[in-house]
């Protein structure tokens, strides 16, 4: 999965919960999405409050081996509301280089509106080059789009089901699953910036374990100040650049590991539609991955 760097070491066993369940990133490779926390979530409870310009979320989920308590901050108000643009979108990535072979993903989205909200369908098509012959697997995963939230309900592999009912943040890794309906897009206005953060406590209870991660997650959003030409529904896009850092603490045991940002530019039609996404590792100048749509109705 790009982008999943996942703290190794003493903690493995509590991170990857974390990293699983909490840190939602793009789904780069059937084989290697796993399993949310919410697939196996007895409660969930949401306190949602509106301030002026701050808004504030926070979350409870708990089950019989771990407690998870969140909170979410914006330091914007809306702008506008979520709503997709109904149609047939395909998206194709850039290659991406593995270890024994190349690999590039194309992603095709069908938006509908149901009742109450929207459904947004993703069938995610991996083309892998290992040691000259291309293998091919695919996933399809499926969000409700309802009052300016947004439910990762299930992902679908072959013949398995995850079941997440996951709330996505508006966190410029999520979003690359969300093309077209970023969790950002009704606080986007032009020249505007805001900051989102996201804080996670993971309590694992006995018998499985006796410990705390925290994780911080800060992003940074910058819009330009004016639209740009793009290839697009409408043809004008937004240019929204977000830089994404990532910290995580477990005291009991004295860790500390924190990542190198990612950045990111986002090209988003004035529909709400992401029209191309590039992602940078660190300072670099050379994108690590570029995501761009080639198909909509």
């Amino acid at each position: 999965m790009v982008n999943s760097n996942i703290v190794v070491g003493a903690v493995m066993g509590l991170v990857v919960l974390v990293a699983v369940g909490v840190l939602i990133t793009a789904g780069f490779g059937a084989a290697l999405q796993g399993p949310a926390e919410d697939s196996i979530v007895s409660k969930v409870f949401a306190e949602v409050e509106s301030g002026s310009p701050a808004i504030t979320k926070r979350w409870t989920r708990e089950n019989s081996s771990y407690l998870v308590e969140e909170e979410f901050y914006i330091d914007v108000e809306l702008v506008r509301e979520l709503k997709p643009r109904l149609g047939y979108y395909v998206y194709e990535t850039s290659l991406i280089r593995l270890a024994d072979g190349v690999m590039y993903e194309r992603w095709v989205y069908n938006v509908t509106k149901t009742d109450g909200g929207y459904s947004v369908v993703r069938t995610l098509y991996s083309f892998m080059l290992i040691d000259g012959r291309w293998l091919n697997g695919s996933a399809v995963d499926e969000w409700l789009v309802v009052n300016n939230t947004v439910i990762w309900l299930h992902l679908i592999t072959g013949d398995s089901l995850w079941v997440h009912n996951y709330t996505e943040r508006p966190i410029s890794m999520n979003c690359l699953s969300l093309l077209v309906a970023p969790p950002f897009w009704p606080y986007v206005a032009e020249g505007r910036q805001f900051n989102v953060k996201w804080v996670t406590n993971v309590t694992f209870l006995p018998p499985f374990g006796n410990g705390t991660v925290r994780g911080e997650f800060s992003d940074k959003y910058k819009v330009g100040k004016e639209l740009v030409d793009c290839r697009g529904p409408v043809g004008k896009c937004y240019v929204v650049e977000a830089e994404l850092k990532r910290k995580y603490y477990a005291p009991r045991i004295n860790m500390v590991n924190e990542f190198e940002p990612y950045r990111y530019v986002f090209y988003v039609d004035l529909s709400g539609v992401v029209v191309e996404v590039r992602e940078y590792a660190g300072r670099s100048k050379t994108p690590t991955l570029t995501i761009k749509l080639v198909e909509w109705t």
